[in-house]
């Protein structure tokens, strides 16, 4: 009898013992399949958020992005679902510096160790099959749907969902304003590609999914860099 049967049967199980507490949550746990592998956490040493609150991180976060991307439109700090599986300081999950250019979405970290900005990862609007806002409460939230599962950080491939939300931060909370702004830009850069518009998109089933991830809660940001 495979694993599966195993453990629908010890769930039936389970719901029959009503009262049975601890007993009956040990029986459920020992039953799970065993083998279950999630994605490695990525390792970015040295590297953090950066003096993002100092009189000079507009002139360090310019001074790290090439003249090739053309003009810069929006920079700060950002939460962006993509970096799940990048292990980062406590409290400081899914974040990055984030600015938006001509041509991409640039990912940024502060090198402890040479004390300058460095992009890590480059997000181009091609990757990018579509975008979407999402207003929940009075947040806002920047939806992409990606052509592929997979990006580059630093030197290493990370596993991403082909869809991920991003959103910016103020001081405490998320700026929804902000995130509006950026939207209204990425949305005249990024279009559906030529000859595929009557295609399904990869996300089409997940449109109206959940908007609540892990760190878009504003009782998770916390203050300063």
């Amino acid at each position: 009898m495979t694993k599966f049967y195993l453990l629908i049967i010890n769930v039936i199980f389970v719901l029959s013992l009503a009262g049975c507490g601890a007993a009956s949550v040990a029986l459920l746990v020992l039953s799970l399949p065993v083998g279950v592998t999630h994605p490695q956490q990525v390792e970015i040493p040295g590297y953090t958020l950066g003096p993002v609150s100092s009189d000079e991180f507009p002139a360090l976060l310019h001074n790290a992005i090439p003249a090739s991307e053309g003009d810069i439109y929006f920079t700060g700090r950002a939460q962006w679902t993509g970096l799940e599986n990048v292990n980062q300081p406590s409290g400081k999950l899914i974040q990055s510096i984030v600015a938006i250019t001509d041509f991409q979405i640039l990912f940024l970290w502060w090198r402890e160790q040479d004390e300058r900005y460095e992009i890590l990862i480059l997000l181009p609007y091609s990757e990018i099959y579509s975008v979407d806002l999402k207003t929940p409460g009075f947040g806002a939230l920047i939806k992409f749907c990606h052509k592929d599962d997979e990006i580059r950080i630093g030197d290493q491939n990370i596993n991403i969902d082909q869809e991920t939300s991003l959103n910016f931060l103020g001081d405490i909370f998320g700026d929804a304003e902000k995130t509006k702004k950026v939207f209204v830009f990425l949305d005249k850069k990024i279009t559906r590609k030529e000859g595929l518009e009557h295609l399904p998109s990869p996300c089409e089933n997940d449109l109206e999914s959940s908007t609540e991830h892990q760190g878009f809660n504003e009782d998770n940001v916390t203050e300063g860099s």
